[in-house]
């Protein structure tokens, strides 16, 4: 007698990483028990985005509520001088709580032109 066992389990493409993405981070900063979330948290729905450009790189940083259990992944996307920042959740854990983070992004910018950023 044999048995055996399939698994209809997907398996996920890798994302590929856009050529200009030369780094992404994502930092803690509150957990949503916390007064420095409430800040946060309003500085993320006025959409507030900084940017430095570095010589040839463009430093990009935004804040982000996200499930305080998560794993995420960033990438670009580019179109004319446009940059849209993309987040990806990578774990299969989350959670019910949230934690106010943020998200740092370099990008390969050999122009030094100026870029409008949306996430």
């Amino acid at each position: 007698m044999f048995i055996i066992f399939y698994s209809c389990k997907e398996k996920e493409t890798p994302i590929v990483k856009h050529p200009d993405l030369l780094g992404f981070k994502v930092t803690t900063l509150a957990d949503s028990d916390e007064d420095l979330f409430d800040i946060i948290e309003k500085k993320e729905q006025q959409g507030i985005i900084e940017t430095k450009y570095i010589n040839d790189i463009l430093y990009v940083s935004t804040f982000q509520i996200l499930n305080a259990c998560g794993n995420y992944e960033g990438n670009i996307e580019t179109s004319n001088d446009t940059i849209s920042l993309q987040l990806k959740l990578i774990s299969e854990e989350v959670c019910t709580s949230e934690s106010a983070r943020r998200v740092t992004y370099l990008i390969y910018n050999p122009t030094s032109k100026k870029r409008i950023i949306i996430k």
